[in-house]
């Protein structure tokens, strides 16, 4: 082999073009040259190459020039289809893989969610309210089929009541989710219907006009004799001494229902009254009835300057509504004795609740609602 003199510009020309091609800045001497230049064609190799899997390659896999090339390839994220029911933040952890969050806030618009009454309630009370309009399918066949509710104003049922089994509270009504102009009022599957528009007043009551107007509300219960718990925060600005304020009756005798009534309170089966010395004219008060059979039957009445007054009866039977402002839902004026009342808080549970519940609960709406 013919004998080739390399000079020092030679080697320095070498060490350049290396720094060229690499971007590197480090000096080379001649010993660091071969694997130098070695590396530089794997490199402009693997460019070519289409090397998709991780593995060791040698020369004849394809990677000429050196002796193995390790290849590390980070995996793609794996993309799925999901269907999202609800607002919320999506991660990796909610079963999206891949990188960073997807965040999910659909409100009103054009869009209308539908759940049936198991689906809705098994919600909590955050995804409930990450909803916007929501149609609840209570039924199958007829034509209401369920309720329409925004799910962004949602507030717990039995907000009030917290000694109270909120899954058997059927109506919870407070001036908060009364929608002026409306004749219906409340949360539960069984708000209060209305016979006509009350008025709201300035203290954001709740007017109903049973003397002067013939407009006041209902619960039904479904059936005459069902067990039942009812709760009233109310005044009351017109009527006769026997004004009603919350009844439960069957018919208009004795021994067919429970209520308070008057002026001056009574807790009353009919013909069987306990006065209890305490105002609903012009004053707020507390009051409660329950029925749950004969012998389990009570009154509760009180206001913010007296203790609970508490009366049992035994009542033979009780209605199928729970009303208030009149005796009843029978259109006939005899014994009717309508009351203007206006109401900051009514409900009713679906079973008759013991007296320490009930007291609990009267005195949890004195510190709501009167203090």
């Amino acid at each position: 082999m013919a004998k080739v003199a390399v000079t020092d510009t030679h080697l320095t020309d070498i060490a350049e073009a290396i720094r060229d091609m690499t971007g590197s800045v480090s000096h080379y001497r001649p010993g660091d040259m071969p694997a130098a230049i070695r590396q530089i064609h794997t490199e402009v190799v693997l460019e070519r190459l289409d090397v998709t899997e991780n593995g060791i390659y040698v020369p004849g896999t394809g990677v000429d020039g050196y002796d193995e090339v390790r290849v590390s390839v980070a995996a793609e994220p794996t993309l799925q289809n999901k269907t999202v029911t609800q607002n919320g933040t999506y991660t990796a952890d909610s079963g999206f893989d891949g990188l960073g969050t997807v965040t999910v806030n659909v409100s009103g618009g054009g869009g209308l969610t539908m759940l049936t009454q198991a689906e809705w309630d098994a919600l909590s009370t955050a995804q409930k309210q990450a909803y916007g309009l929501v149609a609840i399918r209570q039924r199958t066949t007829g034509f209401e089929q369920g309720l329409l509710v925004n799910g962004s104003d949602y507030v717990p049922i039995g907000v009030y009541l917290p000694y109270s089994d909120a899954s058997k509270i059927i109506c919870e009504a407070y001036p908060d989710v009364y929608l002026s102009g409306q004749r219906v009022w409340g949360y539960g599957n069984s708000p209060m219907q209305i016979t006509g528009v009350p008025t709201v007043q300035a203290d954001g009551s709740v007017a109903l006009l049973g003397s002067t107007s013939n407009v006041y509300g209902y619960v039904d219960l479904g059936a005459s004799d069902t067990s039942f718990t009812a709760y009233l925060v109310a005044k009351t600005t017109a009527g006769t001494n026997y004004r009603r304020l919350l009844s439960a009756f069957n018919a208009r005798s004795s021994g067919q229902g429970i209520m308070l009534y008057g002026a001056t309170i009574n807790i009353s089966s009919w013909a069987n009254d306990t006065n209890t010395n305490i105002s609903s004219a012009n004053d707020y008060f507390v009051g409660a009835i329950k029925y749950g059979g004969s012998g389990d039957t009570a009154g509760i009445v009180a206001n913010a300057s007296t203790q609970p007054v508490t009366v049992s009866k035994a009542p033979l039977a009780a209605g199928r509504y729970v009303t208030v402002g009149r005796t009843d839902t029978d259109p006939s004026g005899t014994n009717a004795e309508p009351s203007d009342i206006n109401v900051k808080y009514f409900a009713v549970v679906s079973e008759a609740e013991s007296n320490s519940v009930i007291l609990d609960n009267v005195n949890n709406l004195i510190s709501e609602f009167l203090s």
